[in-house]
């Protein structure tokens, strides 16, 4: 009965944060953002573009790329680093429940939230082209379902790498950014080579082109260059695969090698 308390606890205690402060703030303005482009693009088309371009659009260019870095970014490193900083980490993670354990549960309470919101987000971007572009709403609903899935995975994909910034490096901010910025969009969208396969953001466009796109790229995917191809659906599932289980596993053996002495404890 203790630990299922301290488990709704700790999830609770997430959520609240959300809520909160200059977090709730920001996360209000990127939720936001994909309706507003959406209803702009479709204001300001004069029949240059269709509802699907919009969508895709939306979905690729701002959703499944800088959107969801910067949401996860603010997010993961308040779960980590901040709590340390503040001092609140020596009540949680010397409770009832292991490290590892709170670890998981506050990944998982902020992986499911995260990704309603941004549900919420691509259902009113549809809601937007559907009514400034007299487009089908059920197609477009259909499409937000089908992005918001591939988003929930590079939502927990990301939050598990900066979780284990957070607890890792005691300048995370600076070394999240530097892992993210450099490498997921200026591999992603400067340096399409071989190796740019490896980035996140493509596997995401991998399984985007299978779920969303139904495999046909068409215009969207005219930046590669030479013989590069974006992942397979099964090359793609295996690299998020990867890449979770492996950033999960590394901040849950941060957390346990972790000083955590805060504020109140200096």
């Amino acid at each position: 009965m203790a630990k299922t308390l301290a488990v709704l606890a700790l999830a609770s205690l997430g959520l609240r944060s959300m809520f909160t402060g200059r977090r709730a703030v920001l996360t209000a303005v990127l939720i936001s953002l994909p309706p507003t482009c959406a209803a702009l693009i479709g204001a300001t088309s004069q029949g240059g573009f269709d509802w699907a371009w919009a969508m895709h659009g939306v979905s690729l260019r701002l959703v499944l790329s800088s959107y969801l870095i910067v949401l996860t970014l603010i997010h993961g490193l308040s779960l980590s680093s901040g709590e340390i900083e503040d001092g609140t980490a020596v009540y949680i993670h010397l409770g009832i429940l292991p490290r590892w354990a709170t670890l998981l549960i506050r990944f998982g309470s902020t992986t499911v939230l995260l990704s309603i919101l941004t549900f919420a987000g691509l259902a009113l971007s549809g809601l937007a082209v559907a009514v400034t572009m007299n487009a089908p709403a059920a197609a477009l609903l259909r499409l937000a379902v089908r992005y918001s899935f591939v988003a929930s995975v590079g939502i927990g994909c990301y939050l598990a790498l900066f979780l284990f910034c957070g607890y890792a490096f005691r300048r995370p901010a600076a070394v999240g950014i530097s892992a993210t910025m450099l490498w997921e969009i200026v591999v992603t969208f400067f340096m399409p080579m071989r190796f740019a396969a490896y980035t996140l953001t493509n596997n995401l466009y991998g399984l985007a082109l299978s779920l969303a796109m139904d495999g046909h790229p068409g215009r969207w995917f005219r930046y590669r260059r030479g013989s590069y191809e974006i992942p397979s659906y099964s090359e793609a599932s295996l690299y998020v695969s990867l890449f979770l289980g492996f950033f999960l596993a590394a901040a849950m053996i941060a957390i346990m090698n972790r000083s955590i002495e805060g504020k109140e404890a200096r």
